[in-house]
């Protein structure tokens, strides 16, 4: 038995209380889907944030391509970071307000820590742009997809190696899903400062998040990392 919220989209019956709900495979929070999908009388909005959502199943992802740029996918900025080292250590410049847009300048930041082998991911956002940098002490092996129909790159799939072998800032904008797995024998450090902030102002809202990692017929699958030898 399911539950239909006001947007259209289906609310397992029970899950009401925990705020999710279902477009084909993909599970977000229920007001995220009432916001950007329209309501069930006008049918979902046809914007390119919640279009896909009802079409990564039936578009089948056909783009079988991957770079290793992360930047060949539309939207997506990549920058170098440069290590500047003397004998006290080291320092990175992160990022800088004069070289970003207005609209993607950080809300709030955070640096997390993945063990060797570990991936967080694949999942995407709404409404969300973030920008990661990725310095060391490990090496991440950062995946991207382009799930937007309206993107002149749709389909397109990169993997880069980013971390202590190449420190690197990307900027991920909504509807390119992403994940990264630690590809070192060493702990991994990535930074990141989305231009939203997480679960809103004081964290009274539904995390802008979907999150593909759960759902074994995803299309969006880590697989081998580059330079790893399949199996004999």
């Amino acid at each position: 038995m399911e539950n239909i919220c006001r947007s259209g989209w289906r609310v397992p019956a029970g899950t009401q209380d925990r705020l999710w709900a279902r477009a084909e495979f993909c599970y977000f929070p229920k007001e995220i889907a009432e916001k950007y999908a329209g309501s069930a009388q006008s049918g979902p909005a046809t914007t390119p944030a919640t279009t896909h959502r009802v079409n990564h199943q039936k578009s089948g992802m056909q783009n079988n391509t991957i770079e290793t740029d992360c930047a060949a996918i539309a939207g997506v900025i990549s920058k170098p970071l440069a290590r500047h080292t003397d004998t006290r250590g080291w320092l990175v410049e992160l990022y800088r307000e004069d070289e970003l847009d207005a609209q993607l300048h950080p809300v709030m930041a955070y640096v997390s820590q993945t063990e060797p082998g570990v991936a967080r991911g694949p999942h995407e956002h709404v409404d969300q742009t973030d920008y990661f940098a990725f310095i060391g002490p490990g090496d991440f092996e950062l995946v991207l997809w382009d799930a937007r129909p309206a993107s002149a790159t749709h389909g397109l799939q990169t993997r880069t190696v980013c971390g202590i072998s190449n420190p690197l800032a990307v900027v991920i904008p909504p509807g390119v899903v992403h994940a990264y797995r630690n590809i070192s024998d060493t702990v991994g450090w990535v930074f990141n400062a989305p231009n939203r902030l997480y679960a809103g102002e004081g964290k009274r809202e539904p995390v802008d998040e979907i999150r593909h990692e759960a759902d074994p017929q995803s299309p969006f699958q880590l697989g081998q990392h580059l330079g790893e030898r399949p199996a004999a």
